[in-house]
């Protein structure tokens, strides 16, 4: 076993793309990125890449195992991205059906060819946390890649307690910040009307948190949205942000 630290936190892009760079050295055919708060199963990974190989896919993810507030299990098979709010949803057959959603894999767990990281490079550093396997959906799709979520093998997944400050489920400050940031920055890459409507959202929310006192939910939110307007977008992505105000209306509005 090798153990690789980098000197700073990189967040989730990049702290990962220092393992693949790792794992390329070591002339890996595939990596597995995983999350801190998913448990692998013995046999998960052994049939993750069987199937992998039996579909022919780049990039394969488990389905989610979480437990409820009751404490029963709940399988969670088709991640995707609320357009209409801009966040990730776990499982859109079970969320509200008048909003456009976009199927995504799951980013606390997956699978992925390094010859396919090689064609459409590494996760997007842009992001610091969250969304960036939305941002990975539209490149691979680009490129011809297939990616799919197996609903054979799942992970157990105690979401959120990498990042909270109890180690449960409740969101941190850092979680509400980095996921309004991130939902900035992919709007402002793919969708740069839909990015403004995502911002009066957490406006929206920032408001909610203020008026039941929370002064530092409010700020985060506030932080982290302003801050995904700041920041400098990577080579590649200005072509993205020339989306047309026609394709962008549809996204948005389309059920």
């Amino acid at each position: 076993m090798i153990h690789a630290i980098p000197p700073s936190n990189l967040g989730f892009a990049g702290g990962n793309n220092f393992g693949i760079e790792l794992a390329r050295e070591l002339n890996a055919a595939r990596v597995l990125i995983c999350n801190p708060d998913v448990i692998v199963g013995p046999d998960t990974l052994s049939g993750l890449l069987r199937e992998m190989d039996s579909r022919s896919l780049d990039l394969i993810s488990p389905y989610m195992r979480e437990v409820d507030r009751d404490n029963y299990p709940v399988d969670f098979m088709w991640p995707g991205w609320d357009f209409w709010l801009g966040r990730g949803v776990l499982d859109i057959s079970l969320a509200s059906r008048i909003r456009r959603y976009l199927p995504t894999f799951y980013g606390a767990c997956f699978v992925i060819r390094v010859d396919l990281l090689d064609d459409i490079g590494g996760l997007c550093e842009d992001f610091f946390l969250y969304a960036e396997e939305l941002d990975f959906c539209r490149r691979i799709d680009d490129s011809g890649g297939r990616w799919s979520v197996s609903k054979e093998y799942g992970v157990f997944h105690a979401r959120g307690s990498s990042i909270s400050p109890t180690g449960g489920p409740r969101k941190s400050l850092t979680s509400l910040h980095h996921s309004s940031r991130s939902a900035v920055i992919v709007g402002r890459k793919y969708w740069p009307l839909a990015a403004l409507w995502w911002t009066v959202v957490r406006f929206g929310w920032a408001v909610k948190f203020l008026l039941k006192g929370n002064h530092l939910g409010f700020r985060a939110v506030i932080l982290g949205v302003l801050s995904g307007w700041r920041a400098p977008l990577t080579a590649g992505s200005a072509k993205a942000t020339r989306s047309s105000i026609t394709t962008a209306l549809r996204q948005l509005f389309r059920r």
